[in-house]
């Protein structure tokens, strides 16, 4: 491909001189990888290295695909040429096409891959509650399981041990399927310090078998054995997928490490050609993931000693205020006492760009520190200055990068209050319990008959209410009025379109609220013929007017309509109403009660990628682990002291690292290790958790600082001797002004 040679970097001419074999590419945050995997991928074809059917480009992220696909597309367009036939997609969906490629190619007749379930989270969970239950009959058993499951009242997240423990076994499950260990190994492993979870492994293998169904862990195991033990399929795909190249390489999994060998190495009959891209200091999943940046260094390492490696450590995204924060953070690393930590970060320093886009002026750029007296203070006083950035600068992309989700919620709700733009997209995650709730009512209302929906107009009022955190004044005064005779009536079918005078007794927001939700239920009686995939996030819409709510019922429906059929249903009541299980509406709510059982944030949340991007001038408010990948022109990372909520978020000492559910850690450490010989001791185990943990959280700051163009400020509040910042902040600190 012509290329401006004048406007690439020296590193960027490099990488567009491959034409095959090996190539490593470390990359610093704004080095411009999609750019180049792009450029080169177009090149290739346009050359006649490789027809566009030979590449495959591997990603950990749909909307990283759809971006892939569509720029490349784009490329070549411009020449006359065709994309057609060039494959972008993530690595457990290419898991999914090789499943069921061997299904359609040499499966028995009566097999096929399209009738593959496909297991989310809580899925999974549900599945495994039955057989808990069934487990714990057995008195010996469940004497063992409650005191290890026992409840002390004072923890939320104790609240139900069954949930505990099933989630403590699935992340177990993923585990042993991740390192390929059979039900024996771990019975050998976990049979008597926790021996539900072998129990609750091999009834979820059955369960899996009965159903024909795969989870995310098995897609990726069940390409590899695919791949391992049928030749003629590997052949396959080797021949057709000729050059691969893997984005964000240092979130790879042991399990993802070795299908990308089996489809690109010499020794399994592969050309050769493979293109990792990866930022190792941007690796921030690892201690909650299989996920480990050390195979990507590996990578790195062989490729260097073949001078095969190639480092993009040029960056046009940030002032140079701002890389040098982040390069400092780096040094300072460097100094840690532990070995371990000590190698968290590669020696890659961010160094301003040479050619193309132009860094943002080092005389509009600037770092700041602000420690504040208190939690409250501090989120004010950061709203404030955001609010007198966006009078200055009203198009500006802006972002609070926090620790938590409910944090950045209350920064969220705080903006909206002071009249901030608020990009509503920005919560990662909606809470699923409140939204589940109001589908589940609002079905109910749909379902039942008018002489009795009062009471479950008033159910989903309050229903309602909660999840928009728009309280009821009066709930019980306001339940009496819309029970009273022929008041739901009036305000559902008003006459002449006026709705009924408000009493005087009734609080003038309630009956407000009341209100408004008949007029949209006289929305929804109109809806209620749509098939549920479309019915329950047209219920999200009216009722709770949030994207995120949403993307969440759809993904719910989706869920709940792979549950009919599945489940041991009872007959479910909702009110003193009997659920009649031969109603399609029916099932979805009654599969929607069992969905509600398990549920967790994580298993239907919704991302940015999945709704409208920000406009300029809404603020985004989100955590930073999900702000990676992002940039915005002012960015502001609050809460930067000891403690947050008695929580140590960015520890320096090994010993500042809360492991919080020990006894899921212990089981999944456990199999992790499981053929090590000898066999690692828990406190050894412990002690490398606290190294990872500390390193990632270095590793997760310096992702906060590099997302910053223009302008970045930290800051922390309540500081006291016995609660000061850790060290490697107070150091990365000094000499910054407020």
């Amino acid at each position: 491909m012509t290329q401006q040679t004048e406007s690439l970097r020296p590193a960027q001419r490099e990488i567009l001189a491959y034409t095959g074999g090996k190539l490593a590419i470390a990359a610093v945050p704004g080095a411009g990888k999609t750019f180049i995997l792009t450029r080169l991928s177009a090149k290739l074809i346009e050359e006649g290295h490789a027809k566009p059917s030979e590449i495959l480009i591997l990603t950990y992220m749909r909307s990283a695909a759809s971006t892939f696909k569509r720029r490349i597309a784009t490329l070549l367009a411009e020449r006359n040429l065709s994309a057609y036939g060039l494959t972008a997609s993530t690595i457990h969906a290419f898991c999914l096409s090789v499943i069921k490629r061997h299904y359609e190619r040499y499966a028995s007749p009566d097999e096929t891959g399209d009738g593959l379930l496909i297991l989310s989270e809580a899925e999974q969970e549900l599945l495994l509650l039955p057989h808990l239950d069934v487990y714990l009959q057995d008195p010996a058993a469940r004497k063992d399981w409650e005191k290890r499951y026992r409840t002390s009242g004072n923890n939320p997240r104790e609240e139900d041990p069954r949930r505990r423990c099933v989630t403590a076994a699935r992340k177990a499950i993923s585990a042993a399927k991740n390192f390929a260990l059979t039900p024996d190994e771990v019975e050998g492993v976990l049979g008597t310090l926790q021996p539900e979870i072998p129990y609750l492994y091999r009834a979820y293998l059955a369960e899996l078998k009965l159903k024909r169904a795969v989870d995310y862990d098995d897609q990726v195991q069940q390409a590899i054995a695919l791949l391992e033990t049928n030749e003629h399929l590997r052949r396959w795909y080797q021949k057709r997928h000729r050059f691969v190249m893997e984005d964000e390489a240092q979130d790879s999994t042991p399990a993802q490490n070795r299908l990308i060998s089996l489809l690109t190495a010499p020794e399994h009959g592969g050309s050769g050609n493979l293109v990792r891209v990866g930022d190792s200091n941007q690796a921030i999943t690892s201690s909650f993931t299989f996920n480990d940046p050390r195979f990507f260094r590996a990578f790195c390492e062989a490729c260097a000693a073949e001078g095969r490696r190639v480092t993009m450590d040029e960056s046009s995204r940030s002032g140079q205020p701002i890389m040098d924060l982040a390069n400092t953070l780096i040094a300072i690393s460097r100094e840690h006492p532990d070995p371990v930590v000590r190698e968290a970060f590669d020696r890659i320093a961010v160094r301003a760009a040479t050619a193309g886009k132009p860094n943002p002026d080092s005389r509009v750029c600037g770092v700041r520190w602000k420690a504040w007296g208190s939690k409250d203070e501090e989120r004010h006083g950061i709203l404030t200055e955001i609010r007198t950035y966006l009078q200055q600068k009203p198009e500006a992309r802006v972002a609070v990068l926090c620790p938590t989700n409910p944090m950045a919620d209350a920064y969220r709700d705080g903006a909206r209050l002071m009249g901030i733009p608020v990009y509503e997209g920005g919560a990662n995650q909606v809470e699923a319990g409140p939204v589940i709730t109001v589908l589940k009512r609002a079905l109910h209302f749909l379902a039942i008959p008018a002489k009795r929906q009062a009471e479950a107009f008033v159910s989903l009022l309050e229903a309602t209410a909660s999840a928009r955190r728009e309280p009821l004044f009066d709930l019980k005064g306001t339940r009496a009025h819309l029970m009273s005779q022929g008041v739901l009536d009036g305000l559902i079918y008003p006459t002449e379109g006026l709705a009924p005078s408000r009493p005087a007794n009734l609080h003038e927001a309630d009956y407000a609220s009341a209100v408004l939700l008949a007029r949209r239920i006289r929305t929804l009686l109109g809806a209620r013929h749509l098939p549920p995939l479309e019915l329950l996030p047209t219920i999200a819409h009216e009722l709770l007017g949030d994207p995120k709510a949403e993307v969440l019922a759809s993904k719910a429906a989706a869920i709940a309509r792979d549950l009919q059929g599945r489940l041991p249903y009872q007959p479910t009541t909702e009110g003193d109403a009997w659920i009649d299980l031969d109603d399609p509406l029916a099932q979805v709510q009654a599969a929607l009660d069992e969905l509600a059982i398990t549920v967790e944030r994580r298993a239907i949340a919704t991302t940015n990628q999945e709704l409208a991007p920000a406009k300029p001038g809404e603020v985004e408010f989100l955590t930073l682990h999900k702000s990676k990948g992002a940039e915005y022109e002012a960015v502001w990372i609050p809460n930067l002291g000891y403690y947050y909520e008695n929580k140590t978020w960015f520890p320096w000492r090994l010993d500042e690292v809360e492991i919080w559910d020990k006894d899921a850690f212990m089981a999944e450490q456990l199999l992790i290790h499981a053929r090590s010989n000898p066999r690692p001791a828990l406190e050894a185990l412990e002690h490398a958790a606290r190294q990872v943990a500390v390193a990632e959280k270095l590793r997760l700051l310096y992702v906060g600082i590099t997302r910053a163009e223009e302008r970045l400020t930290l800051s922390a509040y309540g500081f006291k001797p016995e609660r000061m910042a850790p060290w490697h902040l107070k150091a990365l600190t000094e000499g910054l002004g407020a």
